[in-house]
């Protein structure tokens, strides 16, 4: 049978062949390739699927926290390792997620919120399975800001593609003069409450 490359994956450290079956005897080769052009083959090595690996995950994009503004989309991507995933499931909340309008990709690795909106706010997981047993992944949070107050990544309340001490200044003056943007927690009115949550999404929060 034809060689297959096998792919590289930065985020979990290595190569990862993702159609491994359990018990099933499998031979890989290296090659490396010198200066000059010179080519050395490496191998073979005989692998196995580790029985007991339950699906692993690494969240992609957008780490633990996204906060988009209304209106725009939002993808949700995890990167899942050990074998072959027979089946991913979406929650938001807990609650399995299904397609629609709204929703996209609720069985894959990457959901996609169409046209964020306020209800979009919530913890979301993916759970994956594959032959070893079933694995759910980390919470990814979403709050969802007004749009037309501030971009992608709504700390970054002057837009200058970075977090840091001036945009708490410039969200204090928006505070101070009662501006419809400072609502931060969208309740209504702009309190003592909104200032808190805005430090704490811009702590947590890297653009």
């Amino acid at each position: 049978a034809a060689a297959v490359p096998i792919p590289y994956y930065s985020e979990l450290g290595g190569y990862i062949d993702p159609g491994v079956e359990v018990n099933m005897p499998y031979f890989y080769w290296a090659t490396n390739t010198s200066s000059l052009g010179e080519s050395v083959v490496v191998g073979p090595v005989l692998g196995r699927a580790n029985p007991n690996s339950a699906p692993s995950f690494l969240i992609r994009n957008p780490h633990r926290h996204a906060v988009p503004t209304t209106r725009y989309n939002l993808d949700l991507d995890i990167a899942v390792g050990s074998g072959v995933v027979r089946e991913y499931q979406w929650f938001k909340d807990d609650v399995a997620l299904s397609d629609d309008a709204h929703i996209a990709g609720s069985q894959t690795s990457v959901l996609t919120l169409v046209g964020c909106e306020f209800s979009d706010a919530g913890d979301y997981r993916l759970r994956a399975t594959n032959a070893c047993g079933t694995s759910t992944s980390d919470p990814i949070r979403v709050d969802v800001g007004l749009d037309g107050c501030f971009g992608w990544c709504r700390p970054d309340t002057n837009a200058d593609g970075g977090t840091d001490g001036q945009d708490i200044q410039y969200f204090l003056e928006l505070w101070v003069n009662g501006e419809p943007c400072a609502d931060w927690n969208l309740d209504g009115g702009i309190d003592g409450s909104d200032l808190l949550e805005y430090m704490d999404a811009w702590q947590l929060w890297c653009c």
